[in-house]
C-alpha cells in the first residue's frame, strides 16, 4: 500500500512539474514577446513566432498570439506597430484571433479595418471565413465591402457564391470586380452573362480585371470537367483585342492543350506585338509532340519576323530534332533578329547538325553574341570543342576571339592545350581571351606554362588580364610553394618584357608562410631606374599578404619623392597597408598576445609618419579614418591638429568625434578642449548640437 501511494505521489510530482514548467515557458514565451513589441522589433518578433510554428508547441504559439493580441488593444502601443501587429496574426493566429479580429472589423480607422480582414483571410478556419460573411452582410461602404469580398474569393469560399453573384451587378467597380473574382474562384457553372457585363463597365482597369476574372472562370470550369464551356469563353475572347485576346490564348492552351495549337497559331499571326508576346507563355502550356513541333514550324514559313522569333523560341524549348531544320534555315534568315533568335536557339539542341552550324556561325562572325550564349547551354560541348579546334588555324581577328571564348565553355581535356598554343597568338586581344578562358577551365599543372608566357607578355593591358587570370588559377593549387616557386623561377632567370607583372603576380600569389623569398625581388625592383618596375613593386606591396615586411619601405619610397605621382602611389600603399596592419594587431589583441593601448599606440605612430610626409588632402584623409578608428589619447591629439584645415576639416571632425565619444570617461580632460575645438570649428547645427549634448554629459559625469 506504501509502495502504491509512493509511486502516485511520485507520479503527481512528476506530473506538476511539467506543469510548471509548460506553464513557465508560456510565461517566458509572453514576457519575450512583451519586450520585442516594446523595442518595435518586429523583425525578431516575426523569428519568434516563425520558432514556435514547430512540432509540439501550439500551446506556446497560442500564447504569443494571445500576447500580441493583449497589445493591440493598448494605448501605449503605436498604430504603425498594432497594423504591423495584426499582419503577424494573419501570418500564425488560429481560432484563438479570429474573435478578436472579427471585433475589429466594424472599426473605423481603416488601417485595423484593413489589417483585420487580411488576417481573416489567411487564417484558415471556418470560423474566420464566417466572420467575413458577417460583416458582409453588413457591410455598406463600397470600399468596405469590396475589400471583403475580396478577402472571401481568395479564399476559395462557396458558402458565398450567392453574395458574389448578388454583387457581380454592383454599379461600384471595386466591388464588382471582386465579386468577379469570387464566382470565377468558387462556381462550377457558366456564369458567361455576368462576366461580358463587367467587362463592358468601368475604366480600363476595372475592365481588364474583368476579363483576368473570365479566363479564371474558364479555367475554373476546365478543372471540373467543363472543357467545352471554358473553350467556348476563350473562342469567345478571341474577338477582343490586345490584354483579352492574349488572355484567352492562355486559356485556351490551359483547357485545351495540344488540341488547340493551329487554333492558337493562326490567332497569333498578325495579332498585336502585345499579344505575339506571349506565344512562348502560350506553349509553356502545351506539351511537345510531332503535330505541335509541325504545326509550329508550318507557321514560321509565313509568320513576319516580331512573330518568327517567338516560334523558332518555342522550337528552341521544345528541343525537338523535328524542329531542327527549321531552326537552321532560320540562321540564314534576312531579318537580323531572326537569325539571333535561330543561332540562340541551336544551344537547345543536344544534335551534331546543331554544333557544327554553331562553330560556322563564330568561324563566319555571324551574330556572335547569340553564338557564345548557345555554346554555353548547348549540350554538345565535346562536338563543339572538336569543331572550334578544327576551325581555328584558319581564322584570324575578330572571328578567331569569338573561337578562343567559346572554348572556355569546353571539355578542359581539349581546349586546354589548344589555348595553350593560342596563348602565343600574334593578336594581343586573343592572348587576352586565352588568359580569360584558361582563368576558368585551365589545371594548376597549366599555371608554369602560363607564367612563362606572362614572362614573355609585350603587351601591358595583356600582363593585367593574365596577372588577373594567373591569381585564379593559382589559388586552385593546393601547395603554397607551387604558387610562388614557377614566378620566383622566372623572376631570378632575370629580365623579361613581363617582369612587372610577375612582381604584381607574385603579391597575389603569396602567403605569410612563402613571402620572404619575393620580397628580395620586390625591393630591388623598388630601387630600380625602370620607372614601369618601380611601379610595379609599389603596387606589389600595397597587396602584399603581410603589411609589416614593406610598410618601412613605402614610406621611404614615398620620402624620396613625395611630389611625385610615385611617391604618392607609395604614400597611399603605405596607408592602406597601415589598414591590413590595424586588422593583424586586432587578432593580435583578440588572442591576447598584445595590449590595446600597445595596438593603437602603433597604428597612431604609423599614421603620425604617414601624416608627416602627405601633402595632398585625399592622403591626409586616408590616415584621418585610420585615426578616427584609434581610441587612443594621442590620436586624438593628431587629429585635433587638422581641424583648422578647411579642405579635411570634414573628416577631421568625424575623425575626432569617434575618439572623443570613445574616451570621453576615462580621458575627460583630453577630450574636452577637443570638442570645444570641433564646435568652434563648425557651423553646421546638427554637429554643434552633438557636442553640446556630450559636453553636458561629461558635466553631469563628474
Amino acid at each position: 500500500m506504501n509502495t502504491l501511494m509512493q509511486k502516485c505521489a511520485t507520479l503527481l510530482a512528476v506530473g506538476a512539474a511539467c506543469l510548471c514548467a509548460t506553464l513557465r515557458a508560456e510565461e517566458a514565451i509572453q514576457q519575450k514577446a512583451g519586450a520585442l513589441i516594446a523595442k518595435q522589433d518586429m523583425v525578431q518578433l516575426a523569428q519568434l513566432c516563425e520558432q514556435v510554428l514547430r512540432p509540439g508547441a501550439e500551446k506556446e504559439r497560442t500564447e504569443l498570439c494571445k500576447a500580441i493580441i493583449a497589445h493591440v488593444g493598448r494605448e501605449d502601443v503605436p498604430p504603425v506597430v498594432k497594423g504591423e501587429l495584426l499582419t503577424l496574426l494573419g501570418r500564425f493566429g488560429k481560432a484563438e484571433s479570429v474573435d478578436f479580429l472579427a471585433g475589429l472589423l466594424p472599426h473605423a480607422d481603416p488601417l485595423f479595418h484593413t489589417r483585420a480582414v487580411l488576417a481573416l483571410q489567411t487564417i484558415p478556419s471556418e470560423e474566420a471565413a464566417a466572420a467575413l460573411r458577417k460583416a458582409l452582410a453588413g457591410a455598406v461602404e463600397p470600399e468596405r465591402r469590396a475589400a471583403l469580398l475580396h478577402a472571401l474569393a481568395l479564399r476559395g469560399d462557396r458558402a458565398s457564391l450567392p453574395q458574389f453573384t448578388k454583387d457581380a451587378a454592383s454599379a461600384n467597380d471595386a466591388v464588382r470586380t471582386a465579386a468577379l473574382l469570387g464566382i470565377a474562384r468558387v462556381a462550377d457553372e457558366p456564369a458567361n452573362a455576368l462576366f461580358k457585363a463587367g467587362m463592358k463597365q468601368g475604366p480600363e482597369t476595372a475592365r481588364r480585371e474583368a476579363t483576368n476574372a473570365y479566363v479564371l472562370h474558364a479555367d475554373r470550369l476546365a478543372k471540373v470537367g467543363k472543357k467545352q464551356e471554358a473553350l467556348g469563353i476563350c473562342h469567345e475572347l478571341l474577338g477582343e483585342s490586345g490584354y483579352a485576346k492574349a488572355a484567352a490564348l492562355l486559356g485556351m492552351a490551359r483547357a485545351g492543350g495540344a488540341a488547340e495549337t493551329k487554333a492558337i497559331l493562326e490567332n497569333l499571326k498578325g495579332a498585336e506585338r502585345s499579344v505575339i508576346a506571349v506565344t512562348g507563355n502560350v506553349f509553356d502550356y502545351i506539351p511537345s509532340s510531332g503535330q505541335v513541333v509541325a504545326a509550329v514550324c508550318e507557321s514560321v514559313e509565313t509568320a513576319d519576323p516580331a512573330f518568327k522569333v517567338r516560334l523558332i523560341e518555342v522550337l528552341a524549348r521544345y528541343a525537338d530534332p523535328a524542329g531542327l531544320a527549321t531552326v537552321l534555315e532560320a540562321v540564314n534568315d534576312a531579318n537580323p533578329a531572326v537569325r539571333a533568335a535561330a543561332v540562340s536557339a541551336l544551344g537547345r539542341f543536344d544534335d551534331k547538325r546543331a554544333a557544327d552550324a554553331l562553330v560556322a556561325a563564330l568561324a563566319g562572325g555571324k551574330e556572335t553574341a547569340a553564338a557564345l550564349g548557345a555554346v554555353e547551354m548547348s549540350p554538345m560541348k565535346s562536338a563543339l570543342a572538336d569543331g572550334l579546334i578544327a576551325a581555328l588555324p584558319d581564322i584570324s581577328g575578330p572571328r578567331r576571339v569569338a573561337l578562343v571564348q567559346a572554348l572556355r565553355a569546353c571539355p578542359a581535356d581539349k581546349a586546354v592545350p589548344v589555348l595553350l598554343k593560342a596563348a602565343e597568338d600574334a593578336d594581343g586581344v586573343v592572348r587576352s581571351e586565352v588568359f580569360l578562358a584558361l582563368r576558368r577551365i585551365g589545371a594548376p599543372s597549366a599555371y608554369p606554362r602560363l607564367v612563362e608566357r606572362l614572362a614573355e607578355e609585350p603587351s601591358e593591358q595583356v600582363q593585367s588580364v593574365g596577372v588577373t587570370a594567373l591569381a585564379a588559377l593559382g589559388a586552385r593549387i593546393k601547395d603554397p610553394s607551387g604558387r610562388t616557386a614557377p614566378v620566383l623561377a622566372r623572376l631570378a632567370a632575370g629580365g623579361s618584357p613581363g617582369r612587372p607583372a610577375l612582381l604584381l603576380l607574385l603579391s597575389r600569389v603569396s602567403g605569410e608562410a612563402t613571402q620572404e623569398p619575393g620580397l628580395k625581388f620586390v625591393r630591388e625592383a623598388l630601387g630600380a631606374q625602370d620607372e614601369k618596375l618601380r611601379r610595379a613593386a609599389i603596387e606589389a606591396m600595397a597587396g602584399w599578404p603581410d603589411p609589416e615586411p614593406v610598410m618601412d619601405e613605402l614610406l621611404g619610397a614615398s620620402k624620396k619623392e613625395p611630389e611625385s605621382a610615385l611617391g604618392v602611389l607609395a604614400l597611399r600603399a603605405y596607408c592602406k597597408q597601415i589598414g591590413a596592419l590595424v586588422e593583424k594587431r586586432n587578432a593580435a589583441v583578440r588572442e591576447k598576445r598584445l595590449s590595446p593601448d600597445d595596438a593603437q599606440k602603433e597604428i597612431v605612430r604609423r599614421c603620425t609618419l604617414g601624416m608627416e610626409i602627405a601633402l595632398q588632402p585625399a592622403e591626409k584623409v586616408g590616415f584621418l579614418s585610420h585615426l578616427g578608428q584609434q581610441p587612443h589619447p594621442d590620436g586624438l591629439k593628431l587629429v585635433a591638429g587638422h581641424l583648422d584645415d578647411p579642405k579635411v576639416k570634414k573628416e577631421a571632425i568625424q575623425a575626432a568625434w569617434n575618439i572623443a565619444t570613445a574616451l570621453h570617461k576615462t580621458h575627460p580632460d583630453a577630450v574636452k578642449p577637443v570638442l570645444e575645438k570641433i564646435k568652434a570649428a563648425t557651423e553646421d547645427k546638427q554637429w554643434r548640437s552633438r557636442v553640446e549634448q556630450l559636453l553636458k554629459a561629461m558635466e553631469a559625469h563628474k
